[in-house]
């Protein structure tokens, strides 16, 4: 199945900006903010979203499915 643009856009953010392998609760709030601010800037249906929700939900996803694919 192919990914949407904007869970694209979150893997490519999450695999350059995060550390692999952490889970998203490891990771430094700063990094997090950096992408949820990427992914409003390129998306800004997003930002219909209260508290970042559906972009923090794509980025959760990324790094749960790089755990995932790790073990």
């Amino acid at each position: 199945m192919a990914l949407t643009p904007q869970q694209q856009f979150a893997k490519d953010c999450v695999s350059e900006h995060l550390i692999k392998g952490q889970p998203f609760k490891k990771q430094l709030k700063e990094k997090i903010d950096l992408i949820i601010d990427l992914m409003n800037q390129k998306f800004p249906v997003l930002l219909d979203y209260e508290k970042n929700w559906a972009a923090i939900d794509f980025i959760y996803g990324c790094t749960k499915n790089c755990l995932r694919q790790r073990k």
